[in-house]
């Protein structure tokens, strides 16, 4: 299972990390699973700060990415700087092959999100 850096999630800004999934040093085909990621205040959370989007980049060599858009991240509570106990989240990937076996891509690592002042109107 790969270990995933604290990644950093500036607030009112579009957000995306690709990602290759392979097995044993190859390109794994991922065309017909299911993909799911989410970011929560803690592991044990039942509330869902953000539901991260599915982009098939090329899913049957193994090619995806996971997006955020700027009314997603603006939604993220955060405190008044990313290292705020406030702006410190978790967040993991799962994907399901066959309906049942779900393999985790990571283990939950921390997301920072970082507040923005500049509103778009």
């Amino acid at each position: 299972m790969a270990q995933i850096p604290v990644i950093t999630i500036k607030q009112g800004i579009s957000y995306r990390i690709d990602f290759t999934y392979e097995v044993d040093g190859s390109p794994y085909d991922l065309d017909t699973a299911t993909i799911t990621s989410q970011i929560r205040k803690d592991v044990k959370s039942e509330d869902i700060a953000a539901t991260f989007t599915v982009v098939d980049v090329d899913l049957t060599t193994g090619l995806f990415a996971l997006t955020l858009t700027a009314t997603e991240t603006s939604a993220i509570d955060c405190g008044e700087t990313e290292e705020s106990p406030e702006s410190q989240y978790v967040w993991d990937c799962i994907i399901q092959e066959d309906g049942e076996t779900d393999i985790r891509l990571f283990d939950p690592s921390i997301v920072k999100i970082s507040p923005g002042c500049t509103r778009i109107i």
